[in-house]
């Protein structure tokens, strides 16, 4: 409605063709200055038409200039400069060169690019118009540090342009490609370990070495605060199992995908693990070997590692392909592929922590632990707590507990102190005071004397309740005298 209302007044007061191709530019969007794309509206050309975006050749390197990036020149991948004062440039890992000019702000376009040599030399293609820039640091970062990327913003980078000898310099303003960050990363390095140390190791390393490093200890050291936040982000990754095989696997690559959800998980795995109500009681450290398969991480490139031995071929792994279902019609669908990787079943040992109070059918999940399979994240292992029964105490409502004891026929009827052991040993006092009689199968109830009461997060905060059941001892037979003297005690009584 909008645009036919413009045209009637349009075509009413007969404005220049110029003058209505500015308003339909303007009421629809056109590309205008150089940022929408959009349409262009035009007459005696068919109404609009959308603006080509320019087309570009690849540019090259002139003769005897390098078009590749020296190994020891890794260090500038994926950095962000201030140029010449004037505006931000990136040095891309691939090797572009990304400014904000006509040419080398479409980075697909290929117009701008970067390499650099063994000395250090930096060259950039700055288009074609603008040509060869040569520029080198004013000292080169230490790659074998693992810190060298604090010394980055100590480097500036200064030169000329080719063709006219006009001045240049950069300044260090940040890594921005956290893929390449990842990618130099070694997280064993950071805390000190060899490859492939085992969880424990890892957190013992990181305690020692988050003392070491701590804000307290080493204030505004920003060499020691860079190291303390590294040794934090290594343990985080290398104490977590699921992270820690996806991190030996394929890097920090595998970690990120996880974070992502771009990795399948696998099954878990579940054990029934048969517990005493004594132990329920008392709590309990269980220590339980278990046997898995495992990947053998870095056995399919080294096979010959003493670690390797043993390890042989892994399951087919699970991977996305593409199938062509129709003509230009493609769907994502899960197939099992031969593995490259190596596996072998190893034995483990598990510590479960069987704490005061834990439920039948109570769960103690460690997670990452279930069999491993390249290409997925391992599913937990689960340990059901199933509580076995016990000659003398059964448990009742989850807290309380019911037992029974036998008392003489004397005791119960003149009264009685006695104790009787509880599942942890301890004595329970039982009291019938003189003048009180027990009954057959009464049951006496001490408080406080029942299961833990356990609490989320460790430890318990109450006990249930104790119930005992008083079982009469009653003599087989009596003699002549006996019954002489009961009848005595107890006159007949009269009967309704």
């Amino acid at each position: 409605m909008r645009l036919i209302s413009l045209l009637l007044v349009c075509t009413a007061i007969q404005p220049s063709q110029a003058f209505i191709e500015d308003i339909l530019n303007q009421a629809f969007g056109g590309a205008g200055g150089g940022g929408g794309g959009g349409f262009q509206f035009q007459f005696g050309g068919g109404g609009f038409h959308q603006p080509q975006q320019p087309r570009y050749k690849p540019v090259k390197f002139p003769k005897g200039v390098t078009s590749k990036i020296h190994k020891s020149m890794d260090w500038m991948k994926g950095t962000e400069w201030m140029w010449n004062d004037w505006e931000k440039v990136r040095f891309q890992s691939d090797g572009i060169f990304v400014a904000p000019t006509e040419e080398c702000h479409q980075p697909q376009a290929k117009q701008c690019k970067w390499s650099a040599d063994k000395d250090g030399n930096i060259n950039i293609m700055w288009g074609k118009k603008s040509g060869l820039h040569e520029v080198k640091a004013d000292h080169m970062p230490d790659m074998n540090d693992d810190d060298f990327e604090l010394e980055l913003p100590n480097i500036s980078l200064s030169g000329k342009r080719k063709r006219d000898g006009a001045p240049l310099h950069a300044e260090f303003v940040q890594v921005f490609d956290t893929e390449i960050q990842d990618a130099r990363r070694d997280l064993y390095g950071d805390l000190g370990l060899e490859p492939g140390a085992d969880v424990s190791t890892v957190k013992k390393a990181f305690r020692k070495m988050s003392i070491k490093y701590h804000p307290d200890k080493t204030g505004n050291d920003p060499t020691a605060h860079r190291k303390f936040t590294r040794i934090g982000e290594a343990n985080e990754i290398l104490s977590d199992p699921a992270k820690k095989f996806l991190y030996d696997m394929g890097g920090m690559e595998s970690v990120r995908a996880m974070e992502k959800g771009d990795i399948p998980r696998g099954e878990d795995g579940h054990v029934t693990y048969p517990v005493p109500l004594e132990k329920l009681y008392t709590g309990s450290k269980e220590h339980v070997r278990i046997n898995r398969r495992v990947v053998c991480t870095g056995c399919r490139q080294k096979p010959d590692l003493e670690k390797c031995r043993g390890c042989g071929k892994c399951p087919d792994e699970v991977k996305m392909v593409q199938q062509q279902v129709g003509p230009g019609f493609f769907v994502q669908q899960q197939q099992q592929v031969p593995s490259r990787e190596r596996c072998k079943n190893e034995d483990t040992e598990l510590e479960l922590n069987i704490e005061k109070g834990m439920m039948d059918g109570e769960q103690i999940v460690f997670e990452g632990m279930a069999e491993q399979r390249p290409g997925q994240i391992p599913g937990n292992l689960i340990f059901t707590i199933k509580q076995t029964s016990d000659q003398r105490f059964m448990r009742e409502n989850g807290y309380d507990l019911r037992t029974a004891t036998q008392i003489p026929l004397k005791e119960a009827l003149l009264g009685f102190d006695r104790s009787m052991a509880h599942l942890d040993g301890h004595q329970v006092r039982l009291v019938k005071q003189p003048g009180e009689v027990c009954q057959p199968f009464e049951v006496m109830k001490i408080p406080g004397e029942g299961m833990p009461h356990k609490v989320e997060g460790g430890g318990h905060s109450d006990y249930g309740d104790l119930y005992v059941k008083m079982n009469v001892k009653f003599p087989e037979s009596l003699t002549d005298a006996q019954r002489e003297a009961i009848d005595k005690l107890f006159p007949a009584e009269e009967t309704q």
